[in-house]
């Protein structure tokens, strides 16, 4: 009982310190508990004052974004603004543009207009004043007789006609080794084609000289050689030709109008001076004579080539040049020289060189036939080329109207008749020649050019050429088929009145088609 009692207040202790725990710990707990409260009513505070700046951060970002979108709406509305702005602006400067461009042009015709009229005044004023000074001075020239006479000039015509023919037959004979040895048919087709396009003589003639066999005789290269040579030689032998061609042409065209009214001392007078002084403004004769020497040799070269030579084109022009350019010089001086005589020192009456031009119809009374049998008449027909220069005397009468259409007014006298080689004559002589290939001639058939073929009359009835000429006839178009069957390319299914495909774009459908047959 005693052990008992002992062990109860042990117990009380016990418990009472278990209950001082568990008020400790109760305090604990609340102690806690109230920091937990505290800091959730701290946190509680700082999310809702968290909120409320966030709150106020949107609210913010809102107002700047309807003040954004407030201005982008003024901003494009200032855009539109100023894009229609612009737009007005632009069509403003094209209308400006267009008034500006249309100013130009007005501007720069009424330039061209005052231009015109100025060198019109100009013009006038210097043909006045020259006019004016020449009928002041005329008195001094009606009793100053001629430095040359009539005779003194036919001598140096005959002279340089002479010179030519000597020329053209030694530069004939010196290649007559060589014709028909070359290899190369370009070479001579070329030669030929340049010929035609100088125009420096027939067009028939280069062909002549490719179709035959020069070998044996050189007398068509000879006449050819001296049919370029007075051709250049008509030239300078032109005084209005042979100065400076730009005013020479206006001069003449003024002198040729002066001639219809006014008397042979002024217009002697005026024509001397005229062409004195325009001589003046060449810079380097020489020069300008080397120039027609080096033309002379290219067009001697071509002719040479086109017979057949066996050289190169380089080498024949420097073979040219070198065996037979100090005589062209010689000769291409002593006719500028006639033509400066002619030109300025004779006053009394007018003298001019003259030649026929190809395809013009002989005409005795004005012209000698070079190849004709002196005891026969010429039997006419057109010439193929000029061999000498003739000579021309004329005047205006002292007692011709003022009228420029009065037919009395201008006599004319033929001092020296120009020589002429006829087609009749050719076609003679190419009966002794050997032909190398059909000649090839030049000929218009409904109103584009083209060339056929056409062969040599060597016997005038005979059968076979009779059969050549109705072949001939057929392939230069006077059937109906188009000329590409008989040039040698594809043939063309078209007729005449529609348009060939192989004819030029630019060609209307109504034109007939048409080619250029190359030479073969």
């Amino acid at each position: 009982m005693k052990a008992h009692l002992n062990h109860v207040p042990l117990e009380l202790d016990v418990r009472k310190r278990e209950e001082q725990v568990l008020r400790d710990r109760a305090n604990e707990l609340q102690r806690k508990v109230e920091e937990l409260l505290t800091a959730k009513k701290t946190s509680e505070e700082r999310t809702r004052q968290e909120a409320e700046a966030f709150k106020k951060r949107v609210a913010e970002l809102q107002r700047k974004v309807e003040e954004l979108l407030t201005a982008k709406k003024t901003s494009e509305e200032r855009a539109r603004q100023e894009k229609n702005r612009t737009e007005a602006l632009k069509e403003r400067v094209t209308e400006l543009e267009w008034d500006v461009r249309i100013a130009k042009s007005y501007t720069s015709e009424l330039e061209v207009a005052l231009a015109h009229e100025k060198r019109q005044r100009v013009d006038l004023k210097a043909l006045l004043d020259t006019r004016a000074a020449e009928l002041k001075e005329a008195q001094a020239y009606l009793s100053k007789a001629d430095d040359f006479s009539d005779d003194t000039v036919r001598c140096l015509l005959e002279h340089i006609n002479s010179q030519a023919f000597q020329l053209s037959t030694t530069i004939a004979e010196h290649f007559q080794g060589s014709y028909g040895t070359q290899t190369n048919t370009v070479i001579g087709k070329e030669a030929v084609a340049r010929l035609e396009r100088s125009k420096i003589m027939s067009p028939r003639l280069p062909r002549i000289l490719y179709s035959v066999d020069h070998k044996g005789d050189s007398t068509v290269a000879q006449i050819a050689l001296q049919a370029v040579l007075v051709a250049v030689l008509y030239r300078l032998a032109d005084p209005w030709r042979s100065g400076v061609e730009k005013q020479g042409a206006f001069l003449h065209s003024v002198y040729e109008e002066m001639s219809k009214r006014e008397p042979q001392s002024i217009l002697g007078k005026w024509r001397t001076m005229t062409l004195g002084n325009m001589y003046t403004l060449r810079v380097d004769l020489e020069k300008d004579i080397g120039v027609v020497v080096g033309k002379s040799v290219a067009h001697i070269s071509n002719v040479l080539l086109a017979c057949r030579v066996g050289s190169s084109p380089e080498a024949t022009r420097e073979t040219v040049q070198a065996q037979y350019g100090t005589a062209l010089k010689e000769l291409m001086s002593q006719a500028f020289d006639l033509g400066r005589t002619i030109g300025e020192r004779v006053l009394s009456r007018d003298l001019r060189v003259n030649a026929v031009w190809p395809a013009t119809p002989f005409a005795a009374a004005t012209m000698e036939d070079d190849g004709s049998n002196p005891r026969k008449p010429s039997v006419g027909g057109p010439v193929l080329c000029t061999m000498h220069l003739g000579l021309i005397w004329s005047e205006r009468a002292a007692n011709a109207t003022t009228s420029p259409s009065a037919e009395d007014a201008i006599r004319e006298v033929i001092l020296v008749k120009p020589k002429v080689v006829l087609e009749s004559t050719i076609n003679d002589l190419l009966r002794g020649f050997k032909q190398l290939e059909p000649l090839v001639e030049a000929g218009t058939f409904g109103g584009p050019q083209h060339f056929f073929a056409l062969h040599l009359t060597l016997a005038d009835d005979s059968p076979q050429n009779t059969l050549r000429r109705s072949r001939a006839r057929l392939r230069s178009g006077l059937s109906a088929r188009c000329p590409h069957q008989r040039s040698g390319l594809e043939p063309c299914k078209s007729n005449w009145t529609r348009r060939c495909p192989e004819a030029k774009r630019n060609t209307k459908s109504s034109q007939r088609c048409w080619t250029r047959r190359r030479l073969n």
